[in-house]
């Protein structure tokens, strides 16, 4: 069986008992009957995306066997690009490619989502410092180097002491609300990445055997080698 993954809609194909190739489509609920329903212990492949993983461990849980195939390695099979012809080569796939993606853990999947939101997290508070070196510019404040968090933060409290002194001219009566919200939004996105770097990737990483091997290596601290164990797995690989 070849599934053709997508977000609420699914292509599927298939011989059936008459030994004639189908190729359907199914919304969530046909799919997970017919996996639940179907008696004859079935062969399912897919290309490895969001909900693989899923779907895989749905098939293995009703007693099927279910590869996740790299999507590399039935890219250059498709002919015209449309969910019967990824179905049908999915399908084919199975049979004459070997490189398949692992399926992931709940856990795993959960670890890539805190990295994710982290990503998410460092992007914001870095726009925020791009903010505060644009705003202190404005106000001709050039002496104050802005390069992170803590440059902002401080550039940040050198220049409210600069208006409070009288000693600026960029300044308005909403500039100390303007600061005093940079330094919320700061301190913020900060907690929120020290929280999920400490609390969650480097409590997870000490307990993986494979991130602590990878720590070995120099250059290699928690937060990149349990990333690149949710991606190993076997080290013996």
């Amino acid at each position: 069986v070849g599934i053709d993954l997508a977000g609420r809609k699914f292509q599927v194909c298939f011989y059936n008992e008459d030994n004639e190739l189908v190729n359907t489509t199914f919304d969530i609920y046909a799919l997970r009957r017919f996996i639940a329903s179907t008696h004859q212990k079935l062969l399912i492949s897919m290309e490895g995306c969001t909900g693989s993983s899923y779907w895989a461990k749905y098939a293995i849980a009703h007693g099927h066997k279910a590869v996740v195939l790299d999507a590399r390695a039935i890219k250059n099979r498709k002919a015209q690009k449309d969910d019967f012809n990824d179905a049908f080569f999915i399908r084919e796939a199975l049979f004459t490619h070997h490189q398949t993606c692992r399926i992931r853990t709940q856990e795993e999947i959960d670890l890539k989502t805190f990295y994710v939101q982290r990503e998410q997290y460092i992007k914001s508070l870095n726009a925020v410092c791009s903010n505060v070196r644009q705003r202190l510019i404005a106000a001709g404040a050039y002496e104050h180097v802005v390069t992170g968090a803590d440059s902002a933060l401080l550039a940040i409290k050198y220049y409210k002491k600069q208006i409070n002194n009288k000693a600026d001219v960029g300044s308005s009566s909403l500039t100390l609300k303007t600061l005093d919200s940079f330094v919320e939004d700061i301190n913020y996105l900060t907690q929120k990445i020290d929280r999920i770097n400490q609390d969650i990737i480097d409590a997870k990483a000490r307990e993986s055997q494979v991130a602590n091997q990878l720590m070995t290596i120099p250059g290699i601290g928690p937060q990149l080698a349990l990333l690149l164990s949710l991606d190993i797995s076997d080290i013996s690989r």
